[in-house]
């Protein structure tokens, strides 16, 4: 779930649909971006994105109460040349219009706004999800994830700059 810059809140649903509710807490609309169910939603300026099970992001242009797709990315080619098992995106951020994308597998993946082509910022969380992503500042990006573990990135310098386990229960 996201809120955007005007109040429109943004929740996935199974069907692949994104579902638009109003400040009177009732869905306004429905947008249909994915083919499988949305796994996460993100909102920065005047631009919505998803990710979902079919392997794609969708960038969707909002504003005054009006939705416009505006593109699909499909990570499976990306994900090739890069030698990465196809995994879907698990959480996703923006930051003035380059995705960080936290794949399922526990790969922390950038798309810059040209959209064309990704690069690897880390592969973490390898013994699950990651859950949270959020860009701390231009240079650093925090995560967490069901292996009970918080990261911090440098993605300058592309490496790992910091750790901490949650708690000490299993």
């Amino acid at each position: 779930m996201t809120f955007d810059q005007e109040g429109w809140c943004y929740a996935g649903g199974s069907n692949g649909s994104i579902y638009v509710w109003g400040l009177d807490r009732t869905v306004a609309r429905s947008i249909k971006a994915h083919s499988n169910v949305v796994t996460t939603l993100t909102s920065e300026g005047t631009y919505l994105s998803s990710g979902s099970k079919d392997f794609k992001v969708a960038l969707i242009t909002v504003g005054n109460g009006t939705f416009k797709l505006e593109k699909m990315i499909d990570l499976a080619p990306m994900t090739e040349p890069l030698h990465l098992n196809l995994s879907y995106p698990q959480s996703l951020d923006m930051r003035e219009g380059s995705l960080l994308i936290g794949l399922k597998n526990g790969t922390l993946m950038e798309i810059k706004k040209d959209h064309t082509e990704a690069t690897v910022v880390s592969q973490s969380h390898f013994m699950g999800e990651v859950w949270g992503l959020h860009v701390v500042d231009d240079n650093r990006v925090l995560t967490c994830g069901d292996d009970n573990r918080v990261m911090l990135f440098d993605t300058q310098k592309k490496v790992f700059a910091q750790g901490a386990s949650v708690s000490s229960k299993k």
